[in-house]
């Protein structure tokens, strides 16, 4: 008799243990789908706040989208050696969410060019992945020295670095790989239309624009850090609390020049 309950105690022991992992795993698929929808819901609020983009437009673009599911992904090492993982396209998905950033009357994105790359990019890789399920990296260009970076067809434009989301097309399965053809760069401050990495690359010819060291980095990367004493860019490793409160304020603050509501620095 004691023996069989032994037994029940074992068996109910293990049938306890089973549930509470059960629970524990489905609490935290929950946790994790609030965690998104949370993200999202900030978003489309900060939208409103700062009139990022128009209703309708946000409506096309979740219909264009947000309904698809982007199973396909490729990797690469960023500058710290880590692997990372972004989302392959179709050109026409590429294209789509091109449009989705750069074409809305209420972001007359053009109209300042020469600063906040850095904004821009951690803006379109931070929604394109909360809000469409898109992971992006972003690409780094710097100058050879201090704002001499001098991109093509800008004249009046010289940056220290620059930097735009990028996304794998669909040959970024192919071996071997080139990057200069595999992937999709997203610059809305100088092109029209999204383009090859190589094609957006051409904008800062090696011989003739300043340009020194490229690289690649997940989206987490926020702003390169210039030491005016060695003249060289650094990165921290992660998105920090500091960095978040700083994207907050340099979002509002460019989309207050982008509308002319106050002169750029």
């Amino acid at each position: 008799m004691i023996k069989f309950k032994n037994i029940n105690i074992k068996i109910f022991s293990s049938l306890l243990f089973f549930i509470v992992i059960i629970f524990t795993f489905s609490s935290t698929q929950t946790l994790a789908q609030k965690s998104r929808s949370q993200f999202k819901k900030e978003l489309l609020n900060l939208n409103k706040k700062l009139k990022l983009f128009s209703e309708d437009h946000l409506a096309s673009c979740e219909r264009e989208l947000g309904n698809k599911s982007y199973p396909l992904t490729t990797s690469f090492q960023d500058l710290k050696g880590d692997s990372y993982e972004v989302t392959i396209l179709n050109k026409h998905d590429a294209e789509w969410l091109f449009y989705c950033f750069a074409t809305d009357k209420n972001i007359p994105i053009k109209k300042y060019p020469k600063n906040y790359c850095w904004v821009k990019s951690h803006f379109i890789t931070t929604w394109a992945e909360n809000l469409y399920g898109i992971k992006m990296a972003k690409a780094w260009v710097l100058a050879k020295e201090k704002s001499a970076l001098n991109p093509l067809g800008n004249p009046n434009v010289f940056w220290s670095y620059h930097t735009v989301p990028i996304v794998a097309g669909l040959n970024a399965q192919e071996k071997p790989f080139d990057y200069y053809n595999s992937y999709y760069a997203f610059d809305i401050a100088l092109d029209n239309k999204v383009s090859t990495f190589g094609k957006w690359m051409a904008n800062f010819d090696q011989s003739k624009r300043g340009r020194g060291d490229m690289f690649l980095t997940n989206r987490f990367q926020y702003v390169a850090l210039l030491d005016p004493k060695t003249q060289s860019t650094s990165l921290r490793k992660s998105f920090n609390k500091f960095d978040e409160d700083l994207f907050q304020k340099d979002l509002t603050e460019m989309w207050k020049i982008e509308r002319g509501e106050i002169s750029p620095p």
